[in-house]
């Protein structure tokens, strides 16, 4: 027997959770237990978050036209599941954190950057270097954490 593990998350007024094995995201009934899934066999997933009215997600692409990798976010509706938007955020796309004030906050390792997002139209905003390999991001009070490795 596989364990089942769940990564919950807050957001939209509600509690979410990542199911492993199974690579799904969807509700999670804090009195009941009980896991509505909305998207499964989520590959290469790099991240995800709730806001917005929205699940988001990172993964590692390939453009097929040049053959390079890149890192891309998705959001997806949050009760049916559909692709609403889709950006190229930069070399990789790895941790990232929905903020209803200032919007989506991802992390790209391969470039050591920190890339925001509007939360409306997923268009990159900015990018803000990093002079250390970045771990997390949390963003809440108007303000940005992240977490980076010591050389």
């Amino acid at each position: 027997m596989v364990p089942t593990c769940y990564w919950v998350r807050y957001g939209n007024g509600g509690l979410y959770a990542f199911r492993d094995p199974d690579e799904a995201i969807g509700s999670l009934d804090p009195r009941t237990g009980v896991f509505t899934p909305v998207l499964s066999k989520l590959i290469a997933l790099g991240g995800w978050d709730i806001g917005g009215g929205a699940i988001w997600t990172t993964t590692q692409e390939t453009d097929v036209q040049t053959g390079f990798p890149h890192g891309a976010i998705t959001r997806f509706a949050l009760i049916k599941g559909q692709i609403t938007a889709k950006s190229v955020v930069g070399r990789g796309a790895g941790w990232l954190d929905v903020d209803p004030a200032s919007g989506v906050w991802v992390l790209d390792q391969a470039a050591l950057m920190l890339t925001h997002l509007d939360a409306q139209s997923g268009q990159v905003l900015k990018r803000i270097a990093l002079h250390h390999i970045p771990c997390c991001v949390s963003a809440g009070h108007g303000r940005i954490w992240v977490s980076l490795k010591s050389p």
